[in-house]
């Protein structure tokens, strides 16, 4: 027996700073693995984001905290060039934790929910294809043998830039037995600690003072976003879970966006 679609549904007259409670309630109720929310521009989004965040952990912890996303626009080539890096970083971080989650169908009372919250122009901008995106993308684990000149190599290969100190995203640094990788989408860099081509350690270090942290089981390397990599022709739905449930925030306001977007594609 065929299981039915959820049918849209309607709430309307919701004030702006009610609607961080009311997307907290939707998300936490729902089973879908991913949570897209469509906003009418992207200072909405990171308004919601926050709003979405206190109302979650002022539920008391009955349900695990979900991981909340902005994707954000990309940038143009003629932009401050430090900017536009972030902005493609962070939505190379968005596509990252989407692709990992794509397959899930349901998602269980422990897991977390997964929310990601953009605008129209930011939903419907290239992003690589997903095979090509998957290809560039790997995990390393603490005590494997991953390869300490392979592993230099894949950084090069990823467009990661080799410096004397590892400070910014898509950086890496070598020390004799110690290799120091920024991920471009991380929010903090790591030290890898190797005895020949074993991995023995992972752990967070401060950029600014260079001090090791919290030791860490694995982290997950994905290009820089200046490699040029295939465009998807079906754009972020490839990323998507079919579960994925679709929130737009004040539809009428989305319509009009939309139609703007697609005449001066015309």
């Amino acid at each position: 027996m065929s299981s039915v679609p959820p049918q849209p549904q309607q709430t309307i007259g919701v004030c702006p700073p009610a609607r961080g409670a009311l997307l907290a309630q939707l998300v936490q109720q729902s089973d879908a693995p991913v949570s897209l929310i469509v906003c009418a521009d992207l200072k909405v989004a990171e308004q919601l984001t926050e709003d979405t965040r206190l109302f979650n952990l002022e539920a008391g912890g009955k349900m695990p905290e979900p991981e909340i996303l902005v994707l954000p626009e990309s940038m143009p080539t003629n932009a401050d060039m430090r900017e536009a890096f972030a902005a493609s970083a962070d939505r190379t971080a968005v596509l990252s934790r989407l692709q990992a989650t794509r397959k899930v169908k349901k998602r269980t009372g422990k897991s977390p929910a997964l929310v990601v919250l953009t605008d129209p122009t930011a939903l419907v901008q290239p992003v690589p294809a997903i095979d090509a995106f998957v290809s560039h993308e790997f995990t390393i684990k603490t005590g494997a043998e991953v390869g300490f000149k392979d592993l230099l190599e894949k950084l090069h290969a990823l467009d990661y830039d080799s410096e004397p100190l590892c400070e910014s995203p898509g950086h890496y640094a070598v020390r004799g037995g110690l290799i120091d990788i920024y991920p471009v989408t991380a929010n903090e860099p790591y030290r890898l600690d190797f005895f020949g081509d074993e991995l023995e350690e992972i752990r967070s270090f401060d950029p600014v003072t260079q001090r090791s942290g919290a030791a860490i089981s694995s982290i997950t390397l994905s290009a820089s976003p200046r490699l040029k990599l295939e465009v998807a022709r079906t754009g972020l739905a490839a990323y998507l879970s079919p579960q994925t449930q679709l929130i737009l925030v004040e539809p009428s306001t989305l319509e009009t966006a939309f139609s703007q977007l697609a005449e001066r594609s015309e």
